[in-house]
């Protein structure tokens, strides 16, 4: 009993899983061009940089 609901199961799901994607085929996803991003990388601006700690040449 066990064996044919879980066949059941399993053909309910592969049925679903086509119809679903005859509804809604694979589109192909939109890619934002890389000039785009250079140029926001561009306007970037550091407002402040922390100062580099003191070394003691001495010191090893």
């Amino acid at each position: 009993m066990m064996r044919w609901l879980f066949v059941f199961l399993l053909a309910l799901n592969v049925f679903y899983y086509v119809w679903n994607q005859q509804q809604a085929p694979l589109r192909a996803k939109e890619i934002t061009p890389l000039s785009l991003y250079k140029s926001e990388r561009d306007n970037i601006r550091l407002l402040h940089e922390p100062e580099a700690p003191q070394t003691d040449a001495r010191i090893k």
